[in-house]
């Protein structure tokens, strides 16, 4: 407990410290109505400009090729040109979809197939300000099952992502979001409901970052609640996911001193906190908890090459119930973004983690990840993207881990900046023998995607 009181003491100290040497370096440097200069979109390093392509002058911090779409990567001439609203462009999108699965309840046994229709409309409202940054986006899509008409559903999202300059280098970071979505039905949480999961939640976040000399330092705090609604099952029995409804917490700090041009000494720390509003959750215990993650390693920054980082460290999970089990590890985070030429961009990328579940007897899972992300610019309106995964999760309270992996191919073509095509296959396969805890199961995709913008 000693222990744990002071690493949470240290996280806040050294979040609170970046806050602090930000405004300091806010009251120190000029006024930031001077440094207009130079400023580029969040996410994209300068020194990866000219004639480099939007695929290999990005920094790619999220693997997952889902996480933001190849047609936002497109060539500058086959981006939309938005509409003028004042200090803002606004930027709508509208996409169809068909996609076909082969197994839509990712099941073990008895896989049933069907195809599915998915039109989507959404816009980004991009501020146009000579500094800082307010930007607001929004989504909604339809998804029509064929034959499988239950799992049907409405899904959506709306929010707002910020930065604040005080000085050249020093910045302020926000935003806040609320969502509402159905669970995936391949999750290890997933209840065999004969809808699929409602889940709602809204996420808030706040960050400093600040770099002067030889220093990098940055801190983000982010709160995250969740409420997952009830389904029923096949016998007509309710599941009372209300019982997984919480708020999880984040404190995260990172600290890098550039020992020589490009290569850095990197100390990085994470901090979280699970709380349910159930007293009792499934298996009747209480599932709140607290944890930790402590880092240290090097980090590459070499222009025009890599940038990333390899980290090591120790973790540790600890939950209030004594009937559930303390995960704790060895914790790698490794992520590296390497551009081998102008039009290509290769991230490959290790993690070990604590994720939560909620399966009786099951404390948390303690997850051993792997990844490979590639994306090639083969001409100015065509983008193809590769991405495989492979991962262990070990159920701490079972002596039975499963195994999984997953791949993913997709082509995009713009035909012009307002209409674009993609393609996308997909197969992933979890391998378990445990089925009081989880089960396994293969599934295949296909999809073709229409998409009209602005």
């Amino acid at each position: 407990m000693i222990l744990r009181q002071r690493l949470y003491g240290l996280c806040g100290f050294a979040f609170l410290a970046t806050v602090g040497v930000v405004v300091a370096n806010a009251a120190l440097a000029q006024p930031a109505s001077t440094f207009t200069d130079g400023t580029t979109t969040s996410g994209t390093d300068p020194r990866r400009l000219g004639n480099t392509s939007r695929v290999a002058g990005e920094i790619l911090t999220d693997t997952d090729p889902a996480a933001s779409p190849d047609q936002q990567r497109l060539a500058n001439e086959y981006q939309p040109k938005g509409i003028e609203a004042g200090s803002y462009l606004i930027y709508p999108e509208a996409t169809t979809e068909a996609i076909y699965s082969n197994n839509i309840y990712a099941t073990k046994n008895n896989a049933v197939s069907d195809w599915v229709s998915k039109n989507k409309v959404g816009f980004r409202a991009q501020s146009r300000l000579n500094l800082h940054k307010l930007d607001f986006f929004g989504d909604i899509e339809k998804l029509w099952y064929r034959r499988e008409t239950a799992n049907d559903q409405v899904n959506g999202r709306f929010g707002f992502d910020g930065r604040y300059d005080l000085s050249r280098g020093t910045e302020i970071t926000g935003a806040a979001s609320a969502y509402w979505q159905h669970e995936d039905r391949g999750s290890p949480d997933a209840t065999s409901g004969k809808d699929p999961t409602p889940v709602t939640g809204n996420v808030q976040t706040i960050g400093a970052r600040t770099s002067g000399g030889a220093w990098i330092n940055s801190g983000e705090f982010t709160r995250h609640q969740m409420q997952f609604g009830n389904v029923q099952t096949a016998a007509g029995a309710t599941t009372l996911n209300s019982r997984r409804d919480r708020s999880e917490y984040k404190l995260t700090g990172r600290t890098a001193y550039e020992m020589f041009p490009g290569y850095y000494a990197v100390g990085y720390g994470v901090l979280n906190k699970r709380a349910y509003e159930s007293s009792v959750n499934f298996g009747n215990v209480k599932r709140d908890s607290e944890g930790f993650a402590v880092y240290t390693g090097a980090g590459v920054d070499l222009t025009q090459l890599i940038r990333g980082d390899f980290l090591i460290g120790y973790l540790r999970q600890n939950y209030e119930s004594p009937a559930l089990r303390d995960p704790s590890g060895v914790a790698v985070k490794v992520t590296l973004n390497w551009t081998p030429d102008r039009q290509t961009l290769i991230v490959p990328a290790i993690d070990r983690e604590v994720l939560e579940s909620t399966t009786t007897n099951i404390s948390g899972i303690l997850r051993t990840s792997a990844s490979l992300l590639a994306r090639r610019e083969l001409q100015r309106n065509i983008i193809v993207t590769g991405y495989g995964s492979v991962f262990k999760d070990e159920y701490i309270g079972s002596d039975k881990p499963s195994y999984g992996f997953e791949t993913r191919g997709s082509l995009t073509y713009a035909f012009n900046a307002n209409l674009f095509t993609q393609g996308e296959v997909g197969y992933r396969k979890r391998m378990a023998d445990n089925a009081a805890v989880v089960s396994g199961f293969n599934q295949t995709t296909t999809m073709l995607r229409l998409g009209v913008r602005m």
